[in-house]
Formats: C-alpha cells, sequence, structure tokens
C-alpha cells in the first residue's frame, strides 16, 4: 500500500489498526530538535506494559495526563489526544462487566487512539455503519484530521 492510498477509504478494508497506526507514526515529521514532533511518535507508538493490572495503571496515568509520555507534548495537542483516548476508556469502562474486563497488557496507545477516533466518528454519523459501510473507512480521514488539528495548534 502507497501513501496514495490515503484518499481510497475503500483499500482500508483489509488493512490491519496496527499497520495504519504504523504509516501515520512515519508520516510524523523527523524534524531536528524538535521536541515535540519526537514525543508525538514516541506516545504513539509506546506499547503498555506486559503486566495486565500495571498497564491499567500505565493507561490511566496517560488518560489523567500524568504520564511522563506527555513531556514535551504542548497542552492544547495534550487536550487533543486526551479528548480521543478519553472517548475510547468510556467505552471501555461502559463495555466491563466484572470478570469481563479490558485487558490493556502490550496494548499500543496508538492503536487505541485510532480506536477512539473510530469511537467518535460513530458517535456522531447520521446513520449507523452496515456490512457495506464499515467505520474502517474512517480511517482514511485521520491524516487529514490530524494535520489539521495539529496545524490549528501552530504544530
Amino acid at each position: 500500500m502507497t501513501d496514495a492510498c490515503w484518499f481510497r477509504p475503500w483499500l482500508w478494508l483489509s488493512t490491519g489498526v496496527g499497520d495504519i497506526r504504523s504509516r501515520l507514526v512515519r508520516l510524523i515529521p523527523n524534524l531536528e530538535g524538535d521536541k515535540e514532533m519526537a514525543a508525538l511518535k514516541l506516545l504513539f507508538e509506546h506499547r503498555l506494559d506486559v503486566d495486565p493490572l500495571r498497564a491499567r495503571s500505565e493507561w490511566l496515568d496517560i488518560v489523567e495526563s500524568r504520564s511522563l509520555l506527555w513531556g514535551f507534548i504542548s497542552s492544547p495537542k495534550q487536550e487533543l489526544i486526551r479528548a480521543v483516548l478519553n472517548t475510547l476508556n468510556v467505552e471501555i469502562v461502559k463495555r466491563a462487566r466484572p470478570p469481563n474486563v479490558f485487558n490493556f497488557a502490550r496494548a499500543s496507545v496508538g492503536n487505541m487512539f485510532l480506536a477512539g477516533y473510530v469511537a467518535i466518528w460513530l458517535t456522531i454519523s447520521p446513520s449507523p455503519c452496515s456490512l457495506d459501510h464499515p467505520p474502517i473507512y474512517l480511517l482514511a480521514y485521520l491524516p487529514a484530521y490530524l494535520s489539521a488539528c495539529l496545524l490549528s495548534y501552530g504544530g
């Protein structure tokens, strides 16, 4: 898949979320000395701990903006990203039925961000997704969405 596929939503249907995250992270510019862009890459590439309890604690630190991963990310960008992560977190909490709870072990923060992004779009979509229009097609618009958000905050 080439970068030109960003404008062909139907090509996303056979692509995994991890593949999409990997491609998106590669689109973050490698600017010499730009600590914020490096921190964004680090955040979206980060995997939570192997231990489920430590991973859950680490996830909550990220969602609550207490993680060191936020160190060089500006407040407006933090809030934008946290809004998406919090949307996913609400969905996780709503669906938790002990003893069946979400296992955060080795979860990718970037993948969680993409899942939150899709959850947001599904809540504002005028019609429910069907098999003809699966929610993964929404990811085709993510690069433009992120670019607009980053540019609007001086990124």
